[in-house]
């Protein structure tokens, strides 16, 4: 398992990823579409990430390295808590796929371009929303009551 930056207590995310990245100005392209440039705009995807999906881990389903580089399969996963690609909180746990290329450079992460598979992301995230809603609709538990 990987994690965008190790939550360990007293750490913050910036310390976190200070600890696993070396980014300078590199490009950075995160498996929900994003690219930005260095640290701070990192910290602000992973503190997004983290808001929004409680648990939030990247487990590495198979990886391929050569030299500085790896290529990862990921299977990316937490629970939405808070409003996350236009869905408002499910409480379920979501889940979806991806593929990494890592560069590393003095023993951190020094470039990382990351793909993902959102259409699965937002089909999931739609079907968890339309549970939820007939889970909490009154008027739905009316119906279910009277047939």
């Amino acid at each position: 398992m990987f994690n965008l930056a190790p939550e360990l207590p007293g750490v913050s995310i910036a310390d976190g990823v200070n600890r696993r990245y070396d980014l300078g100005q590199h490009l950075i392209r995160g498996s929900l579409g994003p690219e930005m440039y260095g640290r701070l705009a990192f910290c602000d995807y992973v503190r997004m990430v983290r808001s929004a999906l409680e648990s939030y881990r990247c487990h590495i389903l198979e990886c391929v390295t050569e030299g500085h580089r790896a290529f990862a399969k990921i299977r990316f996963s937490g629970t939405h808590v808070a409003p996350f690609r236009g869905h408002m909180s499910t409480g379920k746990t979501v889940h979806w796929l991806g593929a990494a290329l890592f560069s590393v450079e003095r023993q951190r992460i020094a470039d990382l371009w990351v793909l993902g598979d959102l259409v699965s992301l937002d089909a999931l995230l739609k079907e968890s929303s339309r549970a939820c809603e007939k889970t909490t609709n009154p008027a739905d538990q009316l119906d279910a009551k009277r047939s």
